[in-house]
């Protein structure tokens, strides 16, 4: 496969670079224009729940405020919220304050939004960094005790806020990583099959690495740069060879 694939652009060698330029011409023309931001959110999707409770919150409220962290309560249904469902609202929130999380200073319940189709509560954190991972567990706490506390109410609680902006973040970093290793593991094991068509040889880098990090803490390690190779060895062996010096880069131990 791949010598025809050669043949054919040695042969064409100039359709082929003419395919090329055509193709970086169609990209640079076809593409989106790449837009500077600096907000994280817009680098989320919008089925994280803090995207989906700033969406809900900007259309409610447009000019208003947001605090450190904002919890968005919304009728499961989609429909306005009943007195009834306001006064849920407000004891959901003292079920938060009594659960004492660390980091949230204060929860102070906002307004109804014209329409009551959302109630708002604003979370106050100390100053600091929200990509701190206490910060975020701080939020995640939050989340949380809102599940527990809303389940069967007919109310959805959502959080939004750098804080839970930068918890998102954190989760969508780890599934990618997740997928980009699957990922290339995977294109590693299909290539090694399509170029060598052996499963034995495509598998063997798999086979290899788990091998060796298997065995190597209890075989053997790696000192220092500029030192020695050290390998852990039966003591007797490990005499009869010091003595002999038939392995003078060999320390024994």
């Amino acid at each position: 496969m791949f010598g025809r694939i050669g043949q054919f652009v040695v042969r064409r060698a100039w359709l082929v670079i003419a395919a090329w330029i055509i193709v970086a011409v169609a990209v640079l023309t076809l593409s989106p224009k790449l837009t500077t931001s600096s907000n994280e959110a817009s680098f989320l999707p919008p089925s994280y729940e803090s995207i989906q409770a700033t969406n809900l919150q900007a259309k409610a409220f447009p000019n208003a405020f947001t605090p450190s962290s904002v919890i968005v309560f919304t009728r499961s249904d989609g429909g306005p919220l009943t007195v009834g469902d306001e006064a849920k609202c407000i004891e959901v929130v003292g079920q938060v304050k009594n659960a004492h999380i660390r980091l949230i200073q204060k929860i102070l319940i906002g307004p109804l939004s014209p329409n009551r189709l959302v109630q708002t509560a604003g979370i106050e954190m100390p100053l600091g960094n929200p990509a701190d991972l206490a910060y975020m567990d701080a939020i995640q706490q939050v989340r949380d005790q809102l599940a527990r506390d809303t389940t069967g109410t007919g109310i959805t609680a959502r959080v939004t806020g750098q804080v839970a902006t930068q918890l998102d973040n954190y989760d969508a970093a780890l599934r990618a990583e997740k997928i980009i290793g699957i990922a290339t593991v995977a294109l590693i094991v299909v290539l090694l099959l399509l170029i060598f068509r052996s499963p034995i040889i495509a598998l063997l880098p798999t086979w290899s690495s788990a091998w060796y990090t298997r065995l190597r803490p209890a075989s053997w390690r790696m000192r220092a740069p500029g030192s020695t190779f050290s390998w852990t060895a039966p003591s007797r062996r490990c005499s009869s060879w010091c003595s002999s010096g038939s392995a003078p880069t060999t320390s024994c131990s």
